[in-house]
């Protein structure tokens, strides 16, 4: 619990520094680059909705008795008072969720309690909207802000830098500068070496057709089409798939069914078969075996019989 409230703290701090206001000047934000400040930017937008959610989730019986846990309670107080201060429009003017004042109750008794509730109710409501929305970073200035140091970083790497100034961005940001802004991404993280190869990477979270199985490793990328998400259910998700999307309707041409029976409806290519199969709505059965004299509507049907006579 101590951890888990030092790491909130570390991130929801981190994300009120100056390299994420709107108005920081291009000269100070490229300073923040080649100095390394912006190489924890990724896991903090990323992951600070996770630390306070394990806060949230973990047990307070015994935690605020000893000298480590006062500390970090006091930690998370300041983290809390300056995030939700920066992030004010975003935190303190939604509807409180009595799911999210339910959660935060255990917390009622310490003083940060009504900055957590804003806070937590930020990140439940967050988690209402669908897989697409909570692929987005959840602060929309937070998720701008990023998108713009990205790009920074981009261009940095691409411009004529001194050999010292290259090995400090590689140090810093290591040498896949190009990343992926969908936040649950493998490559929201660890990005590519070149544009072509995000963009193209980028193309795939567009495809419409998504997997519904819980956990299903390929959902966030879904499929460009119906028939590419029922061949992905066939194969992985065997158990989900309705069997009589496995079989396709035959198409007959309009004319060739035109003998049809007058009983059922059912047609037929031609009217020997209708007639047939007319006698077994009657129950006549006119062809019966020369051998054991038992009765079939359709004459093939007793020839066959017959010839297991025959091979006796």
């Amino acid at each position: 619990m101590a951890v888990e409230c030092s790491l909130a703290a570390l991130c929801l701090r981190y994300l009120t520094f100056e390299c994420f206001e709107d108005d920081v000047e291009p000269p100070q934000l490229q300073f923040f680059a080649l100095e390394g400040i912006l190489s924890f930017q990724d896991y903090a937008v990323a992951k600070w909705l996770e630390h306070v959610r394990t806060i949230l989730a973990t047990s307070l019986e015994g935690f605020a008795t000893s000298t480590d846990s006062q500390a970090a309670l006091q930690e998370i107080e300041i983290a809390l008072g300056e995030f939700s201060d920066c992030y004010e429009d975003d935190m303190l003017h939604n509807a409180l969720a009595e799911t999210a004042k339910q959660e935060c109750e255990p917390f009622k008794k310490y003083p940060f309690y009504e900055r957590l509730l804003h806070v937590w109710n930020h990140i439940y409501l967050h988690g209402q909207k669908g897989p697409g929305v909570r692929n987005n970073a959840s602060v929309e200035r937070l998720g701008e802000a990023l998108a713009r140091n990205r790009g920074l970083i981009e261009n940095i790497s691409a411009s004529n830098l001194s050999c010292r100034e290259k090995e400090k961005l590689t140090e810093f940001y290591g040498d896949r500068h190009f990343k992926c802004p969908k936040l649950t991404c493998f490559y929201f993280h660890e990005g590519f070496k070149d544009a072509r190869s995000r963009d193209q990477h980028i193309n795939r979270h567009d495809r419409p057709f998504s997997c519904v199985f819980p956990d299903c490793s390929i959902a966030e990328f879904g499929f460009p089409s119906n028939k590419e998400l029922e061949k992905h259910n066939r194969f992985f998700h065997p158990e989900m798939d309705d069997q009589t999307n496995s079989f396709t309707t035959a198409t007959i041409p309009p004319d060739s069914t035109k003998w049809r029976c007058d009983l059922c409806g059912k047609g037929f290519t031609r009217g020997f078969h209708q007639r047939a199969h007319m006698l077994s709505h009657s129950g006549t059965r006119p062809y019966a075996c020369s051998e054991c004299g038992r009765a079939f509507t359709r004459k093939n049907d007793c020839k066959r019989h017959e010839k297991i006579h025959s091979r006796r």
